[in-house]
């Protein structure tokens, strides 16, 4: 078992690197993540902050295929794993967050797929047909005869981890992910449990990664009001 950190909510980037830097001071911790809120910093912006201040691995937790067009998506995360080097960058998406609601959208699941074909097809240094994802390309409304590729792949191709929490992104996560994220610890166990991966692959490879919902302040009250905001967004998802 190997521990990591999510910064949230996110101050100033510079701020949140200097808090990264003081944690893995006290303790080496594998991998540091940040969500991708369009209300905050943006989070290539704060891990690359932190990178710089930090030799831990890092990670989104998560972004999704609504906020970003792919092509920028792609070449955040090329980036990101240019600026860590030899440390690893896991891309957590998605389906969509809070931020994510003053959007409107729909087949986010299907978007979803979408998008984590499309980013590991670019991560590859691969000229992508626009056409070949339609449901991103209505969306977005991108050009279905155009190309996109990244002239500057990433040379260690960034590992992509779904977040989940209903038997349709559950699915998505053991078909196409490098990784499961599971933020409640119920209901996506449960639905494991009962065999919601089974068709997916035989002895699925996918690795999880549990966040379980902590919160620490100076003073006591703060903690609490937190931590009650985030258990009240704990719930189950038919996605």
């Amino acid at each position: 078992m190997r521990f990591g950190m999510q910064f949230y909510p996110l101050p100033a980037a510079p701020d949140t690197a200097a808090y990264a830097k003081r944690a893995m001071s006290l303790h080496s911790f594998e991998r540091l993540w940040v969500p991708d809120h369009l209300t905050h910093e943006n989070p290539f912006v704060t891990l690359a902050a932190i990178l710089a201040e930090t030799k831990a691995n890092v990670g989104t937790s998560v972004t999704n295929p609504v906020c970003r067009t792919p092509v920028d998506l792609a070449s955040s995360f090329s980036s990101l794993a240019h600026v860590a080097g030899d440390r690893s960058v896991t891309a957590g998406i998605g389906a969509g967050s809070s931020s994510s609601n003053m959007i409107r959208k729909e087949n986010r699941v299907a978007m979803l797929r979408e998008m984590i074909l499309f980013l590991r097809r670019m991560f590859t240094g691969e000229r992508v047909k626009l056409g070949d994802f339609p449901v991103l390309g209505s969306f977005f409304r991108l050009d279905p005869a155009a190309e996109a590729f990244l002239r500057v792949p990433p040379t260690r191709v960034p590992e992509i981890f779904v977040a989940a929490a209903g038997p349709q992104t559950l699915k998505i996560a053991g078909e196409i992910g490098d990784g499961l994220i599971i933020s409640n610890l119920s209901f996506p166990t449960a639905l494991i449990r009962q065999g919601a991966l089974a068709d997916a692959w035989p002895g699925c490879r996918c690795r999880a990664s549990a966040l379980p919902r902590c919160s620490t302040c100076m003073s006591r009250w703060p903690a609490m009001v937190m931590q009650r905001g985030a258990s009240a967004g704990a719930w189950p998802s038919t996605a």
